[in-house]
């Protein structure tokens, strides 16, 4: 007996996200990486004589790094089928073409500069008599026989007790020279009637197992299916964006048409129409990520230092002979917090993935800069201690001495000596570390992937990407302080004006009317300004609601993170608004953080 497969695919960005981050292999197809999902379902039916694919993939990244991450892994996979030999219906086989789209999206971060991009992908593939499954991280494969509702993928993520949201311990993206790839593949034999499903964490974040499969068992058709499953998990709130593709397998001769008419082209591609890769857009969260920090001190009428995303602490400016520590003592990474007591304790809360918030034993310190996915300290003695990954080697700071300033970017880690040079470790694709030949700098800050440095005469060096023109600082002038997002760049003038170069997609530098301002601090896509009167103003992204501080007063210091903004009082405590996923601003507690 043979078998038909009818199914129909449906992608919507969600009612809270701005970008669509998912993509699909679907009958040959799939979306351009700049996209806003589908208007109406694709539509196929195919007699399994031969093997047919299908996938979905969910991108993660920050910025459109998510985008191009799961679009790369569609498209590789439509020129395989397209191109290649057939991929035959055997576990080694759909095994090896994982791997082949995690070689793919590893090379397009590598082009891009970035370790931050990745992206999940479940799929099926059908065959005369069986479907295999092959996924990687949390896009999960369902079936339907009888009644009986089974998850057919494995969740790969970190289960292990206290962990918040749990991280992706398998996704494409994977460097294999770094971490071995496992994709999980199962087989399942075919029966008349079977209903299969593949879908992003959109649907299965909305919607419960037992939801999800009254609605499979419950309408006729594959594209009925998808449209109502979509729209259940968009009256529930789609938070995120939503794929799936919904699959029907009947015995040759029995299937009812899914009506091919009804297929649209509209927003599905074969590569020849795909437009190149679109203007750079916003990412994950999750994930990973990196960001900012960022702090302020008032010495009379100017501001002494802030912090930006990925960044370090800003030095104050002054007619000095030598360069003094100055304490950074609230700050935000990617997807942690941290916070520097008057004891010269730290504490730390939020994401912990990698032992960025292992900070319990530190003492001493006198200043913290958290980046993406470390965290770096500045001990009285002018040493310095790192902890969480050490990826290109950025916690490699334990030979350094003399340091009055640190700043930690998303991938590396800057230190300001007291003479006033400088010096950088970690990921240096882009420059990003070159600051061997600094001098005369009073202020440090650490993006994404550039740094930027104050100039004792009020001027401003960087290095490092400048694909946003964030590094086009040459012509500021009166400068006393400096911020650094991931790829936006903050300064202060002395007149409390502020300036701000770099991508503005978000609003992210609309600062030109901000007055009165003593100090700064880029977090991922927002800039935050504390003024002199101990309020705060916000611009650029607000989909956390990282921006909604107005209501804030007595603030003394501020700092910016992904996507979640800290504000330390004058009595030591701390306030918080923005991403909380990781308990990131569960700062409520927090007592006698030092008032510089």
């Amino acid at each position: 007996m043979g078998f038909v497969l009818e199914a129909a695919c449906l992608c919507n960005t969600g009612r809270i996200r701005r970008n669509n981050e998912d993509n699909f292999y679907f009958d040959g197809r799939c979306l351009p990486a700049d996209n806003n999902g589908l208007d109406s379902p694709l539509t196929m039916t195919a007699e399994l004589d031969h093997t047919v694919h299908l996938a979905v993939f969910d991108g993660m990244g920050g910025e459109n790094f998510g985008e191009l991450a799961s679009f790369g892994a569609a498209d590789r996979m439509r020129v395989l089928l397209a191109e290649g030999e057939p991929v035959p219906a055997e576990r080694g086989a759909v095994a090896e073409m994982a791997q082949e789209l995690n070689r793919a999206v590893v090379k397009k971060g590598k082009d891009l500069l970035t370790e931050r991009m990745g992206s999940t992908m479940v799929s099926f593939c059908f065959s005369a008599q069986a479907v295999l499954t092959c996924n990687l991280g949390d896009s999960r494969a369902y079936a339907l026989r009888g009644g009986e509702f089974t998850q057919l993928s494995e969740d790969h993520v970190d289960t292990r007790p206290g962990v918040k949201k749990a991280p992706l311990t398998q996704h494409l993206g994977i460097d294999p020279e770094n971490f071995l790839l496992e994709p999980t593949v199962t087989e399942r034999a075919l029966r008349d009637g079977d209903r299969y499903l593949l879908c992003s964490d959109g649907l299965t974040d909305m919607l419960s197992d037992s939801e999800i499969a009254a609605i499979l068992s419950g309408t006729a058709t594959a594209r009925e299916c998808a449209e109502k499953l979509v729209a259940a998990a968009l009256k529930r709130g789609g938070r995120d964006n939503i794929t799936v593709i919904v699959c029907r397998v009947c015995s040759d001769g029995k299937t009812e048409q899914v009506g091919a008419a009804a297929e649209t082209e509209k927003k599905a591609f074969a590569i020849g129409s795909l437009p190149a890769f679109a203007a750079w857009k916003r990412y994950w969260p999750i994930l990973a990520g990196a960001l900012g920090l960022l702090l302020l001190l008032v010495l009379g009428y100017t501001v002494g230092f802030t912090n930006g995303l990925f960044a370090g602490r800003q030095e104050t400016v002054g007619n000095i002979e030598r360069i003094e520590p100055i304490s950074a003592t609230l700050a935000a990474g990617a997807a942690h917090t941290v916070g520097l007591r008057s004891d010269g304790s730290v504490v730390a809360l939020g994401w912990n993935d990698y032992g960025q918030c292992n900070v319990d034993g530190w003492r001493d310190i006198v200043a913290v800069a958290p980046g993406g996915f470390h965290t770096v300290g500045l001990q009285s003695d002018g040493s310095v201690v790192a902890v969480g990954y050490n990826g290109s080697g950025r916690c490699e700071v334990s030979g350094w001495t003399d340091i009055v300033a640190i700043a930690a970017g998303g991938y590396h880690t800057v230190g300001l000596r007291s003479d006033g040079s400088v010096v950088a470790t970690g990921l240096n694709t882009s420059g990003q570390c070159d600051v061997s030949d600094w001098r005369d700098i009073v202020a440090i800050a650490a993006g994404g992937y550039h740094t930027v440095g104050l100039k004792r005469d009020g001027t401003v060096v960087s290095v490092g990407a400048n694909g946003y023109g964030q590094c086009d600082v040459s012509g500021w002038r009166d400068i006393v302080a400096i911020a650094a997002g991931e790829h936006h760049t903050i300064g202060l003038k002395r007149d409390g004006t502020v300036v701000a170069v770099g991508n503005n997609r978000y609003g992210q530098c609309d600062v030109s009317d901000w007055r009165d301002i003593v100090a700064v601090a880029a977090g991922d896509i927002h800039t935050v300004g504390l003024r002199s009167d101990g309020t705060v103003v916000a611009v650029g992204d607000n989909e956390y609601r990282q921006c909604n501080v107005g209501g804030w007063r007595d603030i003394v210091a501020i700092a910016a993170g992904g996507d979640h903004t800290l504000g330390l009082r004058s009595d030591g405590t701390v306030v918080a608004v923005g991403y909380n996923e990781y308990g990131e601003c569960n700062v409520s507690s927090w007592k006698n953080i030092r008032v510089s």
